[in-house]
């Protein structure tokens, strides 16, 4: 019960802080909670499809990855998928919350 709750924690550290560089580096969306929440979200999902793909292009019928490039190609592309598609989910997320807004101050007028 320990070892699945360790890598879950060690996951999110290298994701939070690839979303803390990744922002700061952009500056857009923002660095906001609910920015870095989306992010983190976002980041995950994204992880879990580029495992999926990458499984069932380099993995054996196993699901086990048996060559050390892919193991090093897999662990290179990490923190550019999670750095990806948590800032594309951060900059939609902030793309809706603006559209939300604007819409709601032109029913105002």
């Amino acid at each position: 019960m320990i070892l699945p709750a360790f890598g879950l924690l060690a996951s999110f550290a290298v994701i939070g802080l690839v979303c803390i560089v990744t922002l700061w580096i952009t500056r857009w969306p923002g660095f906001r909670v609910a920015t870095l929440i989306v992010f983190i979200i976002c980041a995950y999902a994204g992880e879990i499809v580029f495992f999926r793909i990458f499984s069932s292009l380099y993995a054996d019928t196993n699901g086990e990855l048996t060559t050390r490039s892919s193991v090093l190609l897999m662990y290179a592309c990490i923190p550019v998928v999670a750095a990806v598609s948590g800032w594309l989910g951060a900059a939609v997320a902030r793309l809706a919350m603006r559209y939300i807004e604007g819409g709601s101050q032109r029913n105002e007028h």
